[in-house]
Formats: structure tokens, C-alpha cells, sequence
């Protein structure tokens, strides 16, 4: 069966961050990069963020992945059933 041509992104708050107020699956492209991630989740906590203050992202609480991978290759190696991806965001670095 082929992939869906859709991920399901769910965003995970760590630590002292803004948290949306309703749990929120996002339906993004297979072939999007990973920067629209990115991209969102600074523009919604916008008005949350002090001047200079930016997110930093993790899958699976261990490493960020380059802005330009597609967010279909990161499911393939870091989702759950090649449908969905768990993105963590954090306003300090949350790996060692």
C-alpha cells in the first residue's frame, strides 16, 4: 500500500513554552519541508515570544533535522506508522 500523501504532525511542548490550547494534528504535505514547521509554530506563539527569543525543534527528544528534509523522509525513519511524526518544540536546546 502506498504512503499517504499527507503527515500528521503533533506538536509537543517541552519545558516552560507556550502550549496550544486545544491538542492539534496538523495535516501537512509528504514533500513539505521540514521548515514549514518550523515556520508555524513561530508564527502562532508569535505574540508569546520576547524579542530575540526563537523555538528550537527536536524529534524524538535527540536532534533537529535540517530545515530543507522533507517531511516524508523524516516520517519513514522517526515516525509511527509511516503516517505521523511527534515534533517537539522548546525555547532552549532540550538534548545534550
Amino acid at each position: 500500500m502506498p504512503p499517504k500523501k499527507q503527515v500528521d504532525i503533533k506538536l509537543m511542548p517541552i519545558g516552560n513554552v507556550p502550549k496550544l490550547k486545544k491538542a492539534k494534528i496538523f495535516k501537512l504535505r509528504r514533500i513539505d519541508p521540514f521548515l514549514v514547521v518550523q515556520q508555524g509554530v513561530s508564527k502562532v506563539f508569535s505574540k508569546h515570544l520576547k524579542k530575540g527569543q526563537v523555538f528550537t525543534f527536536s524529534l524524538q527528544a535527540s536532534f533537529t533535522p535540517s530545515p530543507d528534509e522533507t517531511l516524508g523522509n523524516l516520517t519513514e525513519c522517526f515516525g509511527q506508522n509511516n503516517t505521523s511524526l511527534e515534533v517537539g518544540y522548546s525555547l532552549t536546546p532540550n538534548y545534550g
